[in-house]
């Protein structure tokens, strides 16, 4: 399972994504574009293999950054795998 999601610097300095961080070795993250200006985007790619779990998997991806309000941002999702 692939997802992607898009980040826009709608700050007036440059944002930094510093790490992107899976809370388990299933989950494989990269960004397009780590350091943003004013205005500017990234597409956040995550990537989850089960590696043979099954059932109802509650996972999450933290974004470290420079944000002075939210350096530390928290996705979680949840997957069914049979």
């Amino acid at each position: 399972l692939v997802h992607e999601i898009q980040v826009t610097n709608t700050g007036k300095k440059e944002l930094a994504l510093n790490a992107l961080q899976g809370n388990c070795t299933c989950i494989k993250t990269g960004a397009s574009k780590t350091s943003l200006k004013a205005g500017e985007s990234s597409t956040i790619k995550i990537t989850f293999d089960p590696q043979e779990r099954t059932g109802t998997q509650q996972k999450a991806v933290t974004i470290y950054s420079n944000d002075p309000r939210n350096p530390v941002q928290r996705l979680t999702f949840t997957a069914y795998v049979e």
